[in-house]
Order: structure tokens, then C-alpha cells, then sequence
């Protein structure tokens, strides 16, 4: 399948929804409704797909690719399933698992999408989050779909498997951002990424079990609760602090093992102190509120001003993330110490005479050897856009404006 043929069956889909459209006007029955959504579907299934279809025919298809193109066709299938009331062995019906695709697939997807991007690559210093990213996404997933079908005997909501997919979402979102604190040797050689501490391994590893915890013990809470309201047996209020005790420490190994990839220097590089111990703290007091509930003292969280200093502690995390975030995307470049660069040292590779040489044609005064000097960016020093595929009269970076260094025609 290529992008050729989606776009054409996108143009198939379009022209059928329009006339089923007109039909629907006059029609008295449902079916061309239906019909219309069906090709409706068909349209926008075919827009998602596209930027990830192969050029060619016969071209092979990366684990990105398979993915991205095999969840668009699970979606498209489980709503053409929705639209024609078509009954599965599920709590609700199809629509119930639509909600739940969506629901839970859908940030599945977001968490996985950046590993399978960086897998495409050279450099496989980060190639334990890449995998962590993927296999917890498909995990999560995989669980909540198996809850569903489980507890679709019992008559009950998707509330249970949401909870559960979400769970496992977050925990291989944390484990992978861990897993960048132990990253490998970058093979990188325009912008490589600082390479990883000896603290920066070992919060890493801490962050990745933390994270397989918090969503081991967040599942198992959630079932139990599950089976307490059906079989009215006690609840699961005991793992509850532990699933968040789990968390609260997940979150802070991540935001500082996924703010090691920065090279920003100066005060702004204590925002990834301030972020994770802001959430550190933060861990904690959600940890304590949890115990606090399970043993019946409500009263004191209320009283003692505990969810006021939460929310503010939630506050300082998310602005000096989101603020760390800024500075990495300013500072993704290399800072150009020339601008442009009109001359190099250079050393002839005959005779060894050394000389300052400017660009185009330079005879060697020793040997008489001719060189020609020509520069070109082939990628931008201050935001590092790739440039390779811009047309070769481009002057400027199209991301951050910085002029070009071209060869002197």
C-alpha cells in the first residue's frame, strides 16, 4: 500500500460520503446514514495513514510505520463496528471498546511514537527507552483490552480497564524516561547529548522499577476494587498508597533523567533540580495523604492544609518542566563561534606546511599542491533543523531564520 493508493481511495471515500450524503437527505431509513459514516471513516482513516505509507510499491515497512498504520486500521474497523451496532463479547458493546481505543490507545500511541521515531536514527544510546516506550504501551493496551473482555460477562462499565490501561500508560511513560538516565555512548556527532553520570544511572534504574511498580500496584488495586463492588467483599484500600508511593517516586527519576538530555548551561540548568524535587515532595505528600485515607482520618487532611500545599508543589513541577523544556529547545544547537566561517587552519597533507587559507582556490606555498575550500551547513549550528533537503539557493534556516553558510560562487 502506498501513498498513491491511500490518496486515491481517500478520493474514492470522499466522492461515495458526498452522494451518500445527498442520499441520507431524502432517504427515511438509517442505512444510508450509516453507509455515510462508514465512508466518512474510510476518508479520515485514509488522511492518518498517508504520512506514514511507503513511497513505493513492494518498500519496507518499519516498526513506526506498522504501528501508526495498524492502529488507524484497528480504530477505523472498531468504529465501522460501532456504526452497524454490531454486538461483541464486551461490557457495553462496541462502542464500549471504541471508548476504550480511544481512551487508552490513543496515549498509548503518544508514548510509544517518540521511542519508534528514535529508533529510525544511527545513534542507539537511548535504545532501552525506545524499547520500554514501545513494550509498556503495548502492554498497557493489551491489559485493558483483556480486562474488558473478562468483565464482559459481568455486566459491568470500562471504567475498571481504562483505569487500568491509563495505569500502565503511565507507567511506561515514567519507566522510559528513566531508561534515558542510563543511556549509552551517543554515536551523535553534530549535537550529542551530555553523557549519562554514575547519579543519572542510578536514579534511572530506580525510576524504571518504580515504574513497573506503580503500575503493577495500580492494577492490582483496580481489580480488586472491582471484584469488592461485585462480589461486595473489602476493598483493595491498603495497595492504594503503595501505587502512589510508587509513582511519587517514578515521577521525579523520570523528569530527572529526561532532563539530563539538556545542554543548557548557566542557572537555567537548576530547573531540573527544582522540577523533580518539586515533584519529589510532591510524591510524598500524595504517598502520606493515601495512608491518611486508607486509615479513616480525613480529618486531618482537610485540617491540616496538606492538598493546598500539593497543588502549589503541583504548580512549581509543571511550570519548571514545561519552563526546562523551553531552555532545551532553545539550547538544541551548538552556539556558532563564526558567522560566517571565511578562512581555516589548514595543513597540507604532502608536504605538512601549514598556512591560513580563505575560501575557493589556495596553492600550497611549500609543494605547490591546489585546494579549493567551499563551506555549506548542511545542518543549522544554532537550532540544528537538517538542511540537507532544502533547495540549494535556500539562505536562511526555515525553523530559526539564521542565515545559511553557502559556497562563494
Amino acid at each position: 500500500m502506498t501513498k498513491q493508493l491511500f490518496l486515491r481511495s481517500m478520493l474514492v471515500a470522499l466522492g461515495l460520503s458526498a452522494v451518500l450524503a445527498i442520499a441520507s437527505i431524502y432517504a427515511a431509513g438509517d442505512v444510508a446514514q450509516r453507509l455515510l459514516l462508514t465512508t466518512v471513516f474510510a476518508a479520515v482513516a485514509c488522511g492518518l495513514m498517508l504520512p506514514h505509507a511507503p513511497r513505493e510499491s513492494g518498500a519496507p515497512l518499519d516498526l513506526l510505520q506498522r504501528t501508526v498504520l495498524g492502529f488507524v486500521l484497528v480504530a477505523f474497523a472498531l468504529g465501522t463496528l460501532a456504526v452497524w451496532d454490531v454486538d461483541l463479547v464486551l461490557a457495553g458493546g462496541s462502542d464500549e471498546l471504541v471508548l476504550l481505543w480511544l481512551v487508552v490507545g490513543v496515549p498509548a500511541l503518544g508514548v510509544a511514537y517518540p521511542g519508534l521515531r528514535s529508533r529510525r536514527r544511527a545513534d542507539r544510546s537511548c535504545a532501552l527507552a525506545e524499547r520500554l516506550a514501545f513494550l509498556g504501551a503495548v502492554a498497557a493496551v493489551t491489559a485493558s483490552v483483556v480486562a474488558a473482555v473478562l468483565l464482559g460477562s459481568g455486566g459491568m462499565g470500562m471504567g475498571t480497564p481504562i483505569l487500568i490501561g491509563l495505569s500502565g500508560v503511565g507507567g511506561a511513560l515514567a519507566a522510559a524516561a528513566s531508561a534515558v538516565g542510563r543511556r549509552g555512548p551517543s554515536s551523535e556527532r553534530f549535537t550529542p547529548p551530555p553523557p549519562a553520570t554514575a547519579v543519572d544511572r542510578a536514579i534511572g534504574a530506580v525510576g524504571v522499577l518504580a515504574a513497573l511498580g506503580w503500575s503493577a500496584c495500580a492494577t492490582l488495586a483496580v481489580t480488586l476494587e472491582q471484584l469488592a463492588r461485585q462480589t461486595g467483599t473489602p476493598g483493595a484500600a491498603g495497595v492504594w498508597p503503595l501505587a502512589i508511593g510508587c509513582a511519587g517516586l517514578a515521577l521525579p527519576c523520570a523528569i530527572w533523567c529526561a532532563l539530563g538530555l539538556s545542554r543548557v548551561s548557566g542557572l537555567a540548568r537548576f530547573l531540573r533540580h527544582l522540577a523533580a524535587g518539586a515533584a519529589l515532595m510532591l510524591g510524598v505528600l500524595a504517598t502520606s495523604v493515601a495512608a491518611l485515607a486508607a486509615l479513616d482520618h480525613d480529618t486531618i487532611i482537610r485540617t491540616s492544609g496538606v492538598i493546598e500545599l500539593m497543588s502549589a508543589l503541583a504548580v512549581v513541577t509543571m511550570c519548571s518542566l514545561v519552563a526546562a523544556a523551553v531552555m532545551m529547545r532553545l539550547h538544541r544547537g551548538r552556539a556558532v563561534v563564526a558567522d560566517p566561517i571565511e578562512s581555516i587552519d589548514w595543513t597540507c597533507p604532502r608536504c605538512a606546511a601549514r598556512a591560513r587559507i580563505g575560501t575557493g582556490e589556495h596553492s600550497c606555498a611549500g609543494c605547490g599542491l591546489a585546494v579549493v575550500i567551499h563551506f555549506r551547513d548542511d545542518r543549522c549550528p544554532a537550532c540544528a533543523y537538517d538542511l540537507r533537503g532544502q533547495p540549494a539557493g535556500a539562505a536562511q534556516c526555515p525553523e530559526c531564520g539564521r542565515a545559511r553558510q553557502l559556497p562563494v560562487v
